[in-house]
Formats: C-alpha cells, structure tokens, sequence
C-alpha cells in the first residue's frame, strides 16, 4: 500500500482519543483503507472490508507471538465509529448520525462501510499547515516543496505502466500465412475427417486455431521437434484404429509425442523383413517408414498449402 492520507489535529481532542489503543488504530485502518476517488463501484471514503480482515489488519506482535483482537472488540469499535456509545462529549441534541463517524451496510460475505466527511477532511486544504508558532508568533513561511507528480492519495494499480514482463507475456496473433497456423488447419482437417467416421467430430468442430498454432510453436521450438517427423506423427496418428479418437487435439499431441513415435516405428518395423545389422535395419525402417506415408498422403503433398513453397513442416524459420 502507497500513498497518505490527511490526519487532522483535532484528533486529539475527539473522543476516540480517550478510547483503548485499538479504537484508534481501527479508524486510521479505515482512512488508510478507504478510496480516495470513484473506482469499481466504490465512492470516494468507502471501504469494502469485514471483520476477519480487521481483526488481522490490527493485529500487534507481542515478541515472537501475534496477538489479535476479538470479534466482540471490533464490534465495540465499529459501535463506537458508528456514534451508538459516543456519549461523554455529545450535546443533549445531537443525535447518533450527528456524531457517527461512518454508517456500515451489509455486502455479501463483506461490510461496506462508509466514512462520513472522508473529502471534507482528505482534500488539500490552506489550513492544515500551521498558522502560528507555539508561542504565539507567526510562524514562518514554510518552504515550498516539489509536489509529486502521482497526487493520488492511495495506491492505484491501474496507473502503472506495464512492465517488461508484462510484454513478454502478451499474446501472440498467428496470421493466415504463418507456419503454425498452417500446421494447425492441416491437423484440423485431418482429425475432422477421422472424427466424423469415429462419431466424435463435435469434439473438434469449433477448435481455436489460435491456441493450436501456439501448441505447434512449442512442439517446433520448444520441444525441438523435426516438422517432417512431426507431420508423419500427425498423419499416422489421425490414421490409427486407437490414436485417431484418442489424439484430438496439438495439446493431446505434444503430450503423447514421444509415445506416438515410439509405437509409429515399431508397426513400420514389424513390416520390415528381419536381417542385416541393426544400423542398417534403423535405416531402412525410417526409409519404409517416410515412403509409406508419403505415399498414403501424396494428394495432401500436391495440395498448395503443403507443396515445396507453401510447405510449413520441414521449412525452417
């Protein structure tokens, strides 16, 4: 919490002076705590609050131990704030709302409460300085000092700047020619056509081609995946009698990257006759492996978006 607030000196002179320690600190949690301007809801001298947050707010350390005052005691407080037990300095025709220092209403889970005159006492005004020294001369001018230039009177986040984390975080906008997104309308389109065979097309219908660009970005740059790889994944995957119902999303994808790999090899593998080393046995399958699939999906290869220049998987940033 930043900021100040106006403590007058006739303070002094009030009643809650003459009250416990702990009437004095509950009003100045409230001057601290109020808004000094309209803001989301609130006027000016209003608090929302309750009383477990005054209880903690007015809490004191007594060494090591933290003590804390009871609900019964803040309730006596806000009485007392309220001008229900304010008698010793009140005139025989004043009432309660003469006297109140705030009026309270009940909010959900919270007290709204309210401080009576908070601008009448909060605005800057010429006679808060001092006009005269103890000893009854005039005092002298006091200098002027620099005036701030955040003048609010408590701590406004929404006046911040953002900072450089903030930028980082912001998000990303992926166009119709970026990669990503490319990457993210060929899975789409793959997934739907094995979805509506597989009934479960209502699953991916309205997808955020937004979030799954993003998730393709990880796999690439993140997760530092080979996009020809990726793409032969993704057409086996969305091909598979388990996988196609399974892997219905780039999230899903991601998750299970490694595991697809894994089983995608071993069902090219078990296609390829047994001899030979085992060098040349990892080469061949790849070789079988890649051939198989591009071959399943040449008229995808032949489409525009996935030929030599449009090709987002396998190009490099």
């Amino acid at each position: 919490m930043e900021g100040w607030i106006s403590l007058h000196r006739k303070l002094i002179d009030s009643e809650i002076w003459e009250k416990p320690p702990l009437y004095s600190k509950v009003w100045i949690y409230l001057l601290l705590s109020a808004q000094h301007k309209q803001y989301k809801g609130l006027k000016p001298g209003q608090v929302l609050t309750s009383i477990p947050e005054i209880i903690e707010a007015v809490s004191w350390k007594v060494g090591a131990r933290r003590e804390r005052p009871t609900r019964d005691q803040i309730f006596q407080v806000l009485e007392f704030l309220r001008g229900k037990a304010m008698k010793s300095k009140r005139s025989p025709d004043e009432s309660n709302e003469d006297t109140a220092m705030i009026t309270t209403m009940k909010a959900t889970h919270k007290l709204l409460i309210t401080i009576r005159n908070y601008e009448a006492y909060q605005v800057k005004r010429d006679d808060e300085s001092n006009g005269e020294s103890n000893d009854g001369k005039p005092a002298k001018q006091p200098r002027k000092q620099r005036q701030p230039d955040n003048t609010n009177n408590n701590d406004n986040n929404d006046n911040k700047k953002p900072n450089s984390s903030s930028r980082k975080n912001a998000k990303r906008i992926y166009e119709a020619d970026n990669r990503y997104y490319k990457m993210a309308l060929y899975f789409h389109e793959k997934i739907m056509a094995h979805a509506a065979m597989n009934k479960v097309e209502h699953l991916v219908r309205n997808a955020d081609m937004q979030k799954w660009a993003e998730e393709f970005r990880k796999i690439i740059e993140l997760d530092k995946r080979d996009s020809k790889e990726l793409q032969s994944i993704i057409d086996w995957s969305t091909a598979h009698h388990f996988w196609s119902s399974n892997i219905l999303s780039p999230k899903k994808l991601r998750e299970k990257y490694r595991d697809l790999g894994i089983k995608m090899a071993a069902e090219v593998k078990a296609t390829i006759p047994t001899g030979g080393s085992r060098h040349e046995q990892n080469k061949e399958l790849l070789k079988a492996e890649m051939e198989e699939f591009r071959n399943e999906q040449r008229g995808s290869f032949e489409n525009p978006l996935f030929g030599d220049c449009g090709l987002p998987y396998g190009t490099t940033q």
